[in-house]
C-alpha cells in the first residue's frame, strides 16, 4: 500500500492526520491536532524549501521510511495490517520537516457496504460485514457534567464499553476531548458522531 503524505501550514506544529482512501492508496493530510507532538523551529518561506523525511513504525519496529523535497512524500508499507475493533493496529508516524519533528499515529482500514443474501445493504469493515453494536453516548460524568475527571476515566469509559460487548459508540450532543478519540483508536472502538449545529 502506498501512503501519500501532504504537509501544509505555516509551521511544523501542524499535527493531526485525516484519512481519505483512494483506490488502495491512503492520503494523509497533516494539519490538525489529533494525538501529535512536535517541536517548532525556523520555518522555510516556500514549500519547495522543505526537506521531508517520514518514518513509519509498528510496535516500535520501523516498517517504512522515505525522504524528499517539497510538500509531498510517498511511502509504501508492505503487507499492511488493518485496524478493527478486534485488532486495533496503529502505526506510529514520525515526520521530519527541516529541523522540526511531528509525531502522530494512524490506522489503516477500509469502510464500505455490500448487499447480503436477501439484498439488504450491510456495513463492511476491511471487506467483511460488521454489525455496529453500541450505545448512544452523551458523555455525561456525574462529578463533572460534560467533563471527565481524568484521562484514566476517559480510558475506562472505552474499556467498559468494550467489556459490555459493544464495538462502537454513537456520540451525541457533544464533541469529546481528543483523548477520548485517542483511546477509541488505541482500544478499538468505532465512533459514530452526530453533527452538531449552531
Amino acid at each position: 500500500m502506498e501512503i501519500v503524505i501532504h504537509y501544509f501550514g505555516t509551521g511544523a506544529y501542524a499535527s493531526g492526520i485525516g484519512f481519505k482512501e483512494i483506490e488502495g492508496d491512503l492520503d494523509l493530510f497533516l494539519c490538525g491536532a489529533r494525538g501529535a507532538e512536535s517541536r517548532h523551529s525556523e520555518f522555510p518561506r516556500t514549500f519547495g524549501d522543505l526537506q521531508l523525511e517520514a518514518i513509519v513504525r509498528k510496535h516500535d519496529q520501523r516498517v517504512a521510511q522515505t525522504n524528499g523535497l517539497g510538500e509531498k512524500l510517498v511511502i509504501s508499507i508492505d503487507d499492511p495490517q488493518l485496524w478493527s475493533p478486534e485488532n486495533p493496529v496503529l502505526y506510529e508516524l514520525e515526520l521530519h520537516v527541516n529541523d522540526d519533528v511531528v509525531q502522530s499515529y494512524f490506522g489503516l482500514r477500509e469502510v464500505g457496504k455490500l448487499k447480503d443474501a436477501d439484498g439488504h445493504w450491510r456495513f463492511t469493515l476491511n471487506g467483511e460485514p460488521i454489525f455496529h453494536w453500541g450505545p448512544l453516548d452523551q458523555g455525561w460524568w456525574p462529578d463533572g457534567l460534560y467533563t471527565a475527571p481524568t484521562d484514566e476515566a476517559l480510558r475506562y469509559d472505552i474499556e467498559i464499553t468494550k467489556a459490555l460487548g459493544f464495538n462502537m459508540a454513537r456520540k451525541h450532543v457533544k464533541i469529546e476531548p481528543q483523548r477520548w478519540y485517542y483511546w477509541c483508536d488505541r482500544l478499538g472502538l468505532l465512533v459514530w458522531h452526530c453533527l452538531l449545529y449552531t
